[in-house]
């Protein structure tokens, strides 16, 4: 700036658009020259900024020239920051000189400068993890330029960053990588810091990045990084569904629920169910489990309910989540103790009041066998095969099954509804009667019973008696594979029911005939009926008789 001598006088330089958008701490520096040749003067230079394009200007500071420590020109820097116009992109400086004293005052080296950073922003694994799935993972650090200038790695000291890696054992890798380039302003640069990288213990791993920036910036606050990453892979199997008293044999399919209380995705979940610690049943769910959730899983394949006593009726149903890096096994087994109902029928007696010991029936005579069944059941029995076998002096002389329903618990009375016919001779002659299957029966000792009757001979014509009775007749032929004929004897025409029953009581068949006074036969198709024990049976005014039939392929 010059100036005359003896005379006030004005002087400015301007410094026109200079843009400081998104710059950090900017700053001005110049170098101005101080002498104390005329301290009684007021020469000055002021610093002033415009920010509407130089139509006003701001002054910001004022610097004085003459300075008693410099008895001699003698240089000196001065610095303004400029942080408050960092929104600004056309920014307008301006020096103004007055002088008072005479002479020129000088400037030099004027320099705007913004101070660069660069920002360990983020750890970044390439792939998720899922639980189990652990190994062999790539590791990537982020680094950020949020400024509005390049920041050149390679200056005189090359920029270097420092990775620490820390496992739940404490076992550590370090890993340094020299920056090599420029990372542009306003962009973020993903550095691959190792290629392969295991997961493979649960517990806390702990990270640590840093570059070292300080030859370039003066911020070192966000140029470190310490990162926490937990792998806790566990489920647990919380709870199985209620069952109720089940019948020894029966086949359920339980439902578990299952939480997984780590921290990783469970992409598939494994079960294990056992009964009294035996026969494994493992299925496996796809349905990806997250972290938190729940799952409810009901098993495909039912286990058999168990063979129970009278002093353990019980059994002890389990299912474990087998998941090979689970943290914690504690809570892996759900245990469910499953009631069975004790099952258990007995033939109590034989003869109220017929057949009976006392009192001798007349040879061919029809006698319909009373029995005495007793429930010793916790529950109603379904259903029960009754076999009645008449033996006349060590042969078997007739013989009869009916099917037996709804069996309440307790004693109950019955007179079965196919009669047989006493022998005919003079003396004694044995009925037995036993049941059979009856569902989980836990004592087959007490299923059987037997009375010895007594048989006076008859001389009236058996034909006479048979044409007046109703009789339902074994099935011809038996076994039988695709058709079969049923014989019946009617005491007078009328419409009865014949109805096809499997061993279990279902009912296959119902079957309205009408039939004639007399004997009578029903041709049956048997071609849909698989393999096995059947029962027939025929309704003759609420009188009703059963037989077994056998089917085979």
């Amino acid at each position: 700036f010059g100036s005359s001598t003896g005379r006030a006088s004005l002087s400015r330089a301007v410094i026109k658009q200079v843009d400081l958008l998104g710059s950090t701490k900017p700053q001005i520096s110049f170098w101005f020259s101080h002498d104390n040749s005329n301290p009684n003067a007021h020469d000055y230079v002021e610093l002033l900024a415009s920010t509407d394009g130089g139509a006003t200007y701001k002054r910001l500071m004022t610097v004085y020239r003459y300075d008693a420590t410099c008895q001699k020109p003698t240089w000196k820097m001065h610095q303004y920051d400029l942080s408050a116009y960092v929104k600004e992109t056309c920014l307008h400086l301006a020096f103004e000189a007055g002088s008072y004293g005479g002479g020129d005052q000088n400037i030099d080296r004027i320099r705007i400068q913004v101070e660069q950073d660069l920002e360990v922003s983020r750890f970044l694994l390439s792939d998720s993890l899922s639980a189990c799935d652990l190994k062999g993972r790539s590791l990537d650090v982020m680094l950020t330029n949020s400024t509005a200038y390049d920041v050149n790695y390679e200056r005189p000291d090359s920029v270097k960053l420092h990775v620490t890696l820390m496992k739940p054992d404490s076992s550590v890798t370090n890993i340094t990588k020299v920056l090599r380039g420029r990372l542009l302003a306003n962009t973020i640069d993903t550095l691959r810091i190792i290629d392969s990288y295991d997961f493979d213990m649960p517990g806390t791993y702990n990270f640590r990045a840093y570059v070292d920036t300080v030859t370039f910036t003066t911020d070192v606050s966000n140029d470190t990084l310490d990162y926490s990453f937990d792998v806790l892979p566990d489920l647990a199997v919380v709870s199985i569904d209620s069952i109720a008293n089940m019948n020894m044999g029966d086949v359920v399919m339980p439902t578990v629920y299952v939480v997984n209380t780590g921290n990783l995705t469970a992409e598939k979940v494994s079960l294990r169910m056992k009964v009294n610690d035996e026969n494994d049943i493992v299925e496996v769910s796809n349905q990806p489990l997250k972290a938190g959730d729940t799952l409810k899983y009901t098993f495909i394949k039912g286990f058999t309910v168990p063979q129970v006593t009278a002093d353990q009726p019980y059994y002890f149903l389990s299912v474990e989540s087998e998941m090979s890096c689970d943290m914690d096994g504690t809570n892996d087994i759900y245990t469910f103790v499953g009631g069975v109902n004790l099952m258990d029928m007995s033939v109590y007696s034989i003869g109220t009041p017929k057949p009976a010991a006392s009192g001798c029936d007349t040879g061919r005579k029809e006698i319909y066998v009373n029995i005495n069944l007793y429930n010793y059941s916790s529950v109603v029995v379904d259903s029960a095969t009754v076999h009645v076998i008449v033996d006349s002096a060590n042969t078997i002389y007739a013989e009869f099954t009916e099917l037996v329903t709804d069996i309440a618990v307790g004693n109950t009375n019955m007179s079965l509804h196919t009669a047989y016919k006493v022998p005919d001779f003079n003396g004694k002659y044995k009925v037995t009667v036993y049941v059979e299957n009856v569902k989980g029966e836990m004592n087959n000792s007490n299923d059987t019973a037997t009375v010895e009757a007594c048989a006076i001979k008859n001389n009236v014509a058996v034909a006479a008696i048979d044409a007046d009775r109703y009789q339902l007749g074994q099935n011809i032929p038996n076994p039988a594979s695709m058709r079969t004929t049923i014989p019946f004897n009617l005491p007078q025409a009328a419409t009865v029911t014949l109805s096809v029953l499997g061993v279990n009581g279902q009912l296959l068949l119902v079957k309205e005939i009408d039939a004639s006074a007399g004997a009578n036969s029903y041709d049956l198709d048997v071609n849909n009926l698989a393999a096995g024990i059947y029962y027939y049976a025929m309704e003759y005014k609420g009188q009703r008789q059963v037989r077994k039939m056998q089917i085979v392929k």
